[in-house]
């Protein structure tokens, strides 16, 4: 899908170009849209909650337990 959009993209920049040549500008805006889509996905991740640990009240916090058997 990404390779898909970048080929919009570089399609788009420039009608006036040489038929089969993508313009310069196509890959400014292709690098630009896909580092705003980077950024968007990063937000995306910093809102997904994260597994909470639960501390227990047992006393052997801090401490591996091995079995001697």
């Amino acid at each position: 899908m990404g390779a898909q959009i970048a080929v919009a993209v570089l399609d788009a920049a420039d009608p006036a170009k040489a038929p089969g040549f993508p313009a310069e500008s196509g890959y400014t805006s292709a690098f630009a849209v896909f580092a705003l889509v980077a950024c968007g996905a990063l937000g995306a991740s910093w809102a997904i909650p994260g597994k909470r640990h639960r501390v227990s009240s047992g006393g052997h916090q801090g401490r591996l337990r091995i079995p001697t058997d």
